[in-house]
């Protein structure tokens, strides 16, 4: 293999030499056709140290990105190419065919729990998606696969539904109640992390729904609810207070969802305590965040009895 062949810059160049001074050849062997396989190999290459769990760096911050996104198009003076050129297909042939496997191996590897591995692969998606039709087969069965990974962890959550009583003489008991309370919040953020529009901007990549029926349903309604109605008023509002928080407000567009209600309940009753006597002596900030949680959640009627009892 000649040695200007081994490297990307020559093969492009030389490659867009051809198309501009001998179109017709250009066109009547193909070349357009061949140049994805062709480049790929270059492209592999610089992907070898590549991991969509890890790696922030941008697809189109890269070295091939930067040499094959405007091959094919007209230099100064050069008339435009065709509408159907195929050379126009080149970087999106190439996400579909080299990066999206690499992708999807990924996602098979990937831990739901991981915050940096989450936040990592949604980035990468969401460029990816760019260039490659989400209603591609390969790409529904990787969110396919993603979607049943975030299933599996939801299941393996376990809460505690102690009550304060037992926590208190238990050893150990309250922190693995956090620890594990902790994890599940963690868990929701990384649902929610998926909740992005494709690249037209229509619809969600996975379906709005079914990542509120697995955060909200499943792990606030049936894992995490109990486990506050047992808590203390105080740890009961500061649990309420993350896991309100890791919830997107575009979930709460036309109200609390059904399921949540947990949520609200258990607010509503870690609050009645708090706004007993000496509510005023817990100092405003308790108040506010009282109040800021009861309307996020709708309940607006307790949350003006919050701001009478705190003086606010």
């Amino acid at each position: 293999l000649p040695f200007e062949l081994m490297l990307l810059p020559p093969t492009r160049f030389s490659e867009d030499g051809d198309q501009r001074g001998f179109r017709r050849s250009y066109d009547q062997s193909y070349v357009s056709m061949s140049a994805p396989a062709l480049f790929a190999p270059f492209v592999r290459l610089e992907l070898l140290h590549w991991c969509p769990l890890y790696t922030a760096a941008p697809l189109d911050g890269m070295q091939w990105y930067s040499q094959l996104v405007d091959y094919g198009m007209p230099g100064p003076g050069e008339a435009a190419p065709a509408a159907a050129d195929l050379d126009e297909n080149l970087v999106p042939e190439i996400m579909r065919k080299v990066v999206l496997p690499i992708v999807q191996h990924s996602v098979d590897c990937w831990d739901p729990l991981s915050s940096r591995q989450t936040e990592s692969l949604c980035a990468c998606m969401r460029e990816l998606l760019i260039y490659v039709n989400p209603e591609d087969d390969v790409v529904q069965e990787l969110l396919e696969t993603a979607y049943k990974r975030m299933v599996s962890a939801a299941e393996e959550v376990v809460l505690p539904s102690w009550p304060p009583q037992a926590m208190s003489v238990t050893a150990g008991a309250s922190e693995l109640a956090a620890r594990r309370f902790g994890t599940a919040v963690r868990l929701i953020k990384n649902l929610a992390a998926w909740d992005m529009d494709s690249a037209a901007g229509k619809e969600q990549i996975i379906p709005r729904q079914q990542l509120i029926h697995l955060a909200v349903d499943n792990l606030v309604a049936h894992r995490m609810g109990p486990h506050l109605m047992t808590l203390a008023p105080q740890d009961a509002v500061f649990r309420c207070e993350r896991l309100i928080s890791a919830l997107p407000e575009s979930w709460f567009a036309d109200g609390l969802p059904a399921n949540a209600a947990i949520l609200r309940d258990a607010l509503v009753v870690a609050s009645r305590p708090l706004m007993g006597p000496g509510a005023a002596a817990r100092g405003t900030d308790t108040g506010r965040r009282l109040m800021k949680l009861l309307g996020r959640v709708g309940e607006h009627s307790v949350a003006k009895q919050v701001a009478k009892a705190y003086g606010i």
